[in-house]
């Protein structure tokens, strides 16, 4: 039977479009394949270590014991917060300089609300003194240290409602390596930032086997600067201006603009980030899970962004409790910010 012109052209376009699809497919496969999927079980818990201070005199009993009951009262009261238009990812940079696990340094929660057309960035302050399940109180960034993603997640869901449904984590070097593959990005720091950020940088030039004074930036240099992955790095962690509260916002800050890179990243540069950071990246999203964020990123391009950290401007106190410098935190007030601010 003979085929009409029409016909023949209706097929040869129906193979070409299912080619792309194939080719298109084995491209996402060949990278994908290349991230430590790690699949949603549990972790075995690991014997931690208290990250005390000897210098430390723990507060009065009376205040220590009404922060555990606070505690206490919080497990059997959290009501889980759910929306099927909200997808929450929450991204750990960990403080391992090699083999170990570490403590989760940074973990902020990215939320995307399609009914809203928000994305929201939630800092969750290290210090936070809450119920890590299975282990008992303790400081959120030993939950990662306990029992990896698997326990951190679910502390987050225990004390706050908060259903994070998946996490990529990356270490120092991978963050580093992000930022170079996108070219840097640029950051408004100040000249007490900068001399924070050499300071920084020495010990992580050590780490990668560098000069001391390798990146090292001028005072006069303050304002808007445009930084490579190093310095990048040691502007994320710096801890003492404006304590963990300046440190959680300038990660927002960096996480804002690494969005902004990636909306103007060139072809080269993504291949580049793919094929030198994904191996680096441990996550729990699967094929169908990135698939959906990769067809819906024109959408989320569009949407206004928001941050925030947690514990909120008066919701919190300072306590030492064996040795440790903790955050104690109102449970109730801050449930309920991330309850309007992530399902609107």
């Amino acid at each position: 039977m003979k085929r009409s012109v029409g016909q023949k052209a209706f097929l040869a376009v129906g193979a070409a479009i299912v080619l792309i699809i194939a080719v298109g497919y084995g491209i996402f496969y060949h990278y994908y394949s290349m991230m430590n999927y790690q699949k949603e079980e549990d972790s075995a818990l690991s014997s931690v270590e208290n990250e005390t201070d000897a210098d430390l005199t723990d507060s009065d009993g009376n205040i220590i014991e009404n922060v555990e009951e606070l505690i206490e009262n919080n497990k059997g009261s959290v009501e889980e917060l759910f929306d099927s238009n909200v997808y929450n990812i929450l991204f750990i940079g960990t403080d391992s300089r090699g083999s170990e696990r570490g403590r989760s340094d940074a973990m902020i929660l990215f939320s995307i609300n399609s009914k809203t057309r928000k994305l929201v960035l939630t800092s969750f302050l290290r210090d936070i003194y809450l119920y890590i399940p299975s282990v008992g109180n303790n400081r959120l960034n030993a939950a990662y240290a306990y029992g990896g993603a698997s326990l951190l997640m679910k502390t987050i869901k225990q004390n706050f409602g908060i259903t994070v449904n998946n996490y990529a984590q990356t270490d120092f070097f991978s963050f580093i390596k992000v930022i170079d593959a996108l070219g840097g990005v640029t950051l408004t720091v100040t000249a007490a930032e900068i001399k924070q950020i050499n300071h920084n940088l020495k010990e992580i030039n050590k780490l990668r086997g560098l000069p001391s004074g390798q990146y090292a930036l001028s005072a006069s240099q303050a304002g808007s600067v445009h930084l490579n992955g190093s310095q990048t790095l040691a502007y994320a962690r710096i801890r003492y201006i404006g304590t963990d509260f300046g440190r959680t916002e300038r990660q927002r800050k960096v996480l804002s603009a690494l969005i902004t890179s990636f909306k103007s990243a060139s072809v080269k540069q993504l291949i580049s980030l793919m094929t030198n950071v994904l191996p680096l990246v441990s996550t729990n999203l699967k094929q169908g899970d990135i698939l959906k964020l990769i067809s819906n990123s024109g959408a989320y391009a569009k949407y206004s962004v928001t941050s925030q950290s947690i514990p909120a401007s008066g919701t919190y106190s300072f306590v030492t409790i064996r040795k440790m410098s903790v955050i104690s935190i109102d449970f109730q007030k801050n449930t309920k910010i991330l309850k309007d601010t992530i399902y609107g």
